[in-house]
């Protein structure tokens, strides 16, 4: 291989210098009429094993400049104005040529440092002295502008010596442990794709300035080749004379049809750099229209029957041939995938979709690209040994562990299109036994709300693992309810009203109406509405929903046709020590809001419940419970025109006061993560499944005065999630950090119910949708609502409990601590129960 890259360096290094001689000498003439020093300048530079030798360059500083840095940083005062564009495009290194013929240097290999920088080499770095010295290589190619971007920094040859050197060494060595003369090759042409941009200017900026001629006779050339091609193909080559005289006499017809044609279909106005599908069948239309345009003429003229159909023909293929390859060939000098990703980090790709498609044609497409696709793993048994772009299908993601190994990859990206929450945490398990760092792209929703883009990489968080299929529900009949209709959310700037009111913005209701007391939250809400909606009329509301008259006057005011109530409080533990406010708050404001509701007209009021509504073990629990017999069971409110309706859902993913912030908050701070119990187990969804759920509930028929209710799938460990997020942050669970159980906490069960022995679920149409009911009487409700309001007034706490007892029998001895003070050693995993 040694001798084959030799052979390969002088071949090219005698056809270049005999092509660039007379550039050299225009280049020679250049420096000596800009200040009329000497044209070569020789630098001390450290070769192969150490030694150093002197490398030519064309001089770019003025023969008078003072000695200084010996890095040359932006629009040094010390280059000539021929020098600077000759830095720029790489020219002053052609003199490097005669090295390559020498053997001092080679094509491709290591840019040489001076002996300064190269006594500062760590002994890792000097293995990159065991190799020929090259003009350019992967590393020269990235850094291309290198004074540019060192002229960013206060320190210029700091940053180089501890950021860019030590990056450019990596890379040289990374490249030459897998180098060959067809890599060699690759990395020649992505330097001349390099050059390209530099050169340009000087080339052909003052011809693009007259853009539309040159695209003209760029077009009417290819019609005269592909025409004379069609012929020579026709004739094997031995056109006759008489036919010679009929290619001279219609080649300006056919000239004038196609220029006709081409100004008909704009063919004129595209960038060839950016030729793409639409473009190449636009192409394809304007030459056949062309092609049945220049036989009508023929025909018409009478010379039809002289030219061989056969040439007609084969002049619509050398046409299509020609012109397209003109525009590919301009596209592939922007792009760099027909050059190949020569440097970046080792990565494999998990899937074989329209994600991986996209990634793989981003990498491809971007020659400086940070990753380096390696391969593709992908379980379908039908997708082995095809490929994408080029890059190729090298197994399954059950044999991970293995191609990480022989590709020696390190990088993997996740880029499944849709995955269950099962295949993506078997995927997850896989990457983490690799102990390769992983990450994936976003999901069709955050590219839906635009927090994402296509390409851009995240990492992989525990709502992605969710082990069950994410619910997509059916918003189509959404839009017709909520389109030009004013919607009041409650609880607005919280995590669940705040998602309710960004799914509710996009179908374009009249006003929207955001009602909260916390202030802060609200105002970054409503700006951020503000600026996705300009159109939408967003209404914020600083108001306590306990706050008759406040409450009252809004309702009168806004008059909604929508309320979605979220407002609550929420946190378990918490609510067992403050049972009053508990009550105030999720009874009573529930009551205000919907008996004011049902006063204005409003046609929907849906109540966002629980999951610890059923068979409550908790004050948060049996409060969201009386709620729900509220807007459902009270008399006054089912005799109103309102619809009053409930959903019911498990814990949220990321929500305030939820798990996961708390255990990224302990794992942040190096641990411990605390949990309740070792067995303790919670339903779970994302917050956008959630709000999709709160409109669906909204929109579903037959739903009035009931509880909608999710099909939840399976229950999940809080023991395993806090081990994933663990094992997700590249760490072992209990060797790294460490897990505590603290016990159950006041008002927490040890598994979560979705219907208590009264009830039972009907089907609703929807897929995953259940419609609970209930056959708990009703008769008795006003009475024991009455008497709540008194022990309320009272503020005695064990009467309120005996009033919360008679309102929910299927409590599960709730408030077994009431009224005692937090634990100070506990108080560190007080939200842990919040959502649990």
């Amino acid at each position: 291989m040694t001798r084959l890259k030799r052979a390969f360096d002088i071949g090219v290094a005698v056809a270049a210098l005999a092509i660039a001689a007379p550039v050299c000498l225009v280049i020679a003439a250049l420096i000596k009429l800009d200040d009329g020093g000497p044209v070569l300048f020789m630098q001390a530079r450290v070769g192969r094993g150490g030694r150093c030798f002197r490398m030519w360059k064309f001089r770019t500083m003025r023969a008078s400049a003072e000695p200084g840095l010996l890095l040359t940083v932006g629009e040094d005062p010390r280059i000539t104005r021929v020098g600077q564009w000759l830095r720029r495009s790489k020219l002053d290194e052609l003199p490097q040529l005669a090295h390559v013929l020498s053997g001092t240097m080679s094509l491709v290999g290591p840019r040489p440092e001076v002996p300064e920088y190269v006594a500062k080499y760590t002994p890792d770095q000097q293995r990159v002295l065991e190799l020929v010295p090259g003009i350019t290589d992967p590393a020269s190619v990235r850094y291309w502008d290198e004074a540019d971007l060192l002229a960013r920094s206060s320190d210029p040859e700091g940053t180089y010596l501890r950021q860019v050197m030590p990056e450019k060494i990596r890379l040289q060595l990374e490249y030459a442990q897998e180098a060959t003369v067809w890599t060699d090759v690759l990395v020649v042409l992505n330097t001349l794709r390099r050059f390209w941009p530099a050169a340009r200017p000087l080339l052909l900026d003052r011809l693009l300035r007259h853009r539309r001629p040159f695209i003209w006779g760029a077009n009417a050339l290819t019609v005269v080749v592909a025409y004379w091609a069609a012929f020579d193909l026709r004739f094997e080559f031995r056109t006759p004379e008489a036919e010679l005289h009929r290619f001279w006499i219609t080649v300006p017809l056919l000239l004038a049809v196609r220029m006709l044609t081409n100004w008909r279909f704009g063919l004129h106005r595209g960038y060839w750099q950016h030729f793409g599908l639409a473009d190449l069948i636009t192409l394809l239309k304007a030459l056949t229209v062309g092609s049945v345009c220049f036989a009508l003429v023929l025909f018409m003229i009478g010379e039809l029957p002289g030219v061989s159909r056969s040439v007609l023909v084969l002049e619509w293929g050398a046409a299509i041939f020609f012109s397209g390859g003109v525009r590919f060939i301009a596209r592939c000098l922007r792009e760099a995938y027909p050059f190949g990703q020569l440097t970046g980090r080792r990565t494999l790709i998990i899937g074989d979709g329209d994600k991986a498609e996209r990634l793989v044609r981003e990498v491809r497409r971007d020659g400086e690209h940070p990753l380096r696709v390696m391969g593709l793993a992908v379980d379908d048994p039908s997708a082995q040994n095809r490929s994408i772009h080029g890059v190729p299908v090298v197994g399954t993601t059950g044999q991970l562990a293995a191609l990480v190994v022989q590709l020696r990859i390190d990088f993997i990206v996740i880029a499944l299109d849709a995955p269950t929450g099962r295949e993506m945490h078997a995927v997850v398990e896989r990457c983490i036994a690799t102990r390769v760092e992983f990450k994936t792209l976003p999901s069709l929703q955050e590219l839906l709300e635009g927090s994402a883009r296509a390409d851009q990489l995240r990492t992989v968080r525990l709502d992605d693992l969710l082990g069950r299929d994410p619910v997509s529900l059916d918003l189509t009949q959404i839009e017709a309810d909520l389109r030009g209709r004013v919607v009041l959310v409650t609880g607005a700037a919280g995590s669940i009203g705040s998602e309710l009111t960004r799914q509710v913005a996009r179908f374009g209701p009249a006003r929207l109406v955001l009602l909260d007391q916390s202030e802060s939250p609200l105002y970054l809400l409503t700006r951020e509405l503000s600026e996705s909606h300009g159109h939408l009329d967003v209404v914020p509301v600083i108001c306590d929903i306990t706050d008759e008259p406040g409450i009252s006057q809004v309702l009168e005011r806004e008059r909604p046709a929508y309320v979605l109530h979220a407002a609550a409080y929420k946190h378990v533990p918490m609510m067992e020590d403050n049972v009053a406010e508990a009550v105030r708050n999720n009874v009573f404001g529930t009551l205000l809001l919907a008996e004011n509701a049902a006063v204005v007209g409003a046609k929907k009021f849906v109540l966002i419940s629980t999951d610890k509504a059923v068979n409550p073990g908790s004050v948060m629990g049996a409060t969201k419970r009386i709620a729900e017999r509220l807007v459902l069971g009270l008399p006054s409110l089912k005799a109103s025109a309102t619809d009053f309706r409930a959903v019911r859902f498990g814990n949220v993913l990321g929500s305030a006061g939820s798990v996961v912030p708390l255990f990224e908050h302990q794992l942040a701070h190096g641990g411990p993560i605390t949990v309740t119990h070792p067995d303790v187990q919670r339903y779970f969804m994302t917050i956008p499944e959630a709000a999709q759920l709160v409109l669906q509930a909204a929109a579903l028929p037959g739903a009035a005065g009931r509880i909608t209710m999710l099909e939840m799938g399976q229950p999940v460990r809080i023991r395993d999630l806090a081990e994933k997020l663990i094992r997700l942050s590249g760490l072992e669970p209990h060797r790294d950090i460490s897990i505590v159980f603290t016990g159950l906490r006041p008002g927490e069960k040890l598994r979560e119910e979705l219907m208590s022995s009264r009830e039972e679920t009907l089907p609703s149409g929807m897929d995953k949708i259940r419609i609970v009911r209930t056959s708990e009487s009703d008769a008795t409700l006003e009475e024991g609502i009455m008497m709540l309001a008194a022990g309320l007034a009272g503020s005695e706490v064990n009467r309120l409990v005996d009033q919360i007892r008679a309102l929910v029998p299927e409590c599960v001895d709730p408030l077994r601590s009431r009224g005692r003070p937090l634990a100070p050693e506990t108080a560190p995993v007080l939200e842990v129960a919040v959502e649990l």
